[in-house]
């Protein structure tokens, strides 16, 4: 590589960095587009025998109610994962219900600017696993 090419690599990566600045926090996914993916685990302490996974933002529906069916996660006993991908939105809402049976979480806020995994317990929103998690690898 010539001595053009390794000082035009890091002004390039420079530019690219303060052009997204306003959008990219550490630790959220953001694609070029400038839209969020993100995981979000909910613990079924309730035992549901489907749980399904409910999302929306201020553009609208991501899908007509209960919402997808979402399996449990294969390393994670209790342990159900909606995913979001390529939300365009830095805040979605989510609800994580018995498929459609009558049981339901409340209206959950989570702010994809924090990560792109997310923990809820007891209808709270968390940004770190809980014990709760760690504890059934």
């Amino acid at each position: 590589m010539t001595k053009k090419g390794v000082l035009l690599t890091p002004l390039v990566l420079a530019l690219a960095l303060v052009l997204n600045m306003g959008q990219i926090m550490p630790g959220s996914t953001v694609n070029a587009a400038g839209s969020y993916n993100a995981t979000i685990h909910y613990l079924n302490n309730t035992n549901w025998s489907e749980v399904g996974f409910y999302a929306w933002g201020n553009a609208g529906n991501l899908g007509a109610w209960p919402g997808t069916l979402v399996q449990e996660n294969a390393d994670h006993e209790g342990w159900y994962d909606g995913v979001v991908t390529n939300f365009g939105e830095s805040k979605i809402n989510v609800i994580f219900n018995e498929n459609g049976k009558g049981g339901q979480t409340k209206d959950l806020s989570v702010d994809l600017t924090a990560g792109d995994e997310f923990w809820v317990v007891n209808e709270q929103v968390l940004t770190t696993a809980p014990e709760a998690w760690s504890g059934n690898v």
